[in-house]
């Protein structure tokens, strides 16, 4: 049941995201940069069917790109999810889920197992906080073959793999806004991101220890 209040008007598709949605410090949201988002949705595209559903999980500005992408059939309506506290987003209608992650028992029976794809950005990095977000993922994700893309620092590289069986790649996503780098971390060996981004190549240079090829 959402605890958010659908506003009036009609949605906009073609808003550009970063324009229109500010970031809230108050809920540590910090949005990917444009060409994050693009390389990340990207890779999404080409790990799913038309057929298969994708749920973002405190990742409105994934949400909002795969939108574009996608069918805007009544189907493809049903197959795209957006997981998220900030009401701002209610205006989504049935692809928005109000998701405080303390209460992953409040998500919807009708979910149970039917998403094949989840990208995950929670708003903190520590061990308690993601196993509520893995309890959230053990719900909802398909249990054959389900596919998790998420993002969280390089130091929780141990806890991806002993939680969700992640591990890192050589992409690293641009946040601007956030002072401390983040790493991409999959249960797959992705298609399109064992390559360095251009923004943090300096960062790279650094070294890190990704998935192999």
């Amino acid at each position: 049941m959402s605890a958010c209040v659908l506003p009036n008007g009609d949605e906009n598709d073609e808003k550009d995201f970063w324009a229109e949605y500010v970031e809230i410090e108050q809920l540590n949201q910090y949005w990917y940069s444009r060409s994050t988002v693009n390389k990340i949705t990207k890779e999404i595209l080409t790990q799913v069917t038309r057929e298969e559903s994708i749920g973002c999980i405190s990742t409105p500005s994934i949400y909002f790109a795969l939108k574009k992408e996608m069918d805007r059939s009544v189907a493809a309506q049903d197959q795209l999810f957006l997981m998220d506290i900030d009401c701002k987003f209610a205006s989504e209608g049935s692809q928005f889920v109000y998701y405080d992650y303390r209460f992953p028992q409040n998500l919807p029976q009708g979910l149970h197992h039917r998403l094949k794809y989840l990208i995950i950005d929670p708003p903190f990095i520590t061990r308690d906080v993601w196993e509520q977000y893995r309890a959230a993922i053990d719900f909802l994700l398909c249990p054959e073959q389900g596919k998790i893309l998420l993002s969280t620092i390089h130091e929780n590289q141990a806890l991806m793999w002993e939680l969700l069986r992640c591990k890192p790649v050589r992409f690293q996503p641009s946040i601007p806004h956030l002072v401390y780098q983040y790493t991409i971390y999959t249960n797959y060996h992705p298609a399109t991101l064992n390559e360095d981004a251009l923004e943090l190549k300096s960062y790279n240079s650094q070294g890190r220890d990704a998935m192999p090829l």
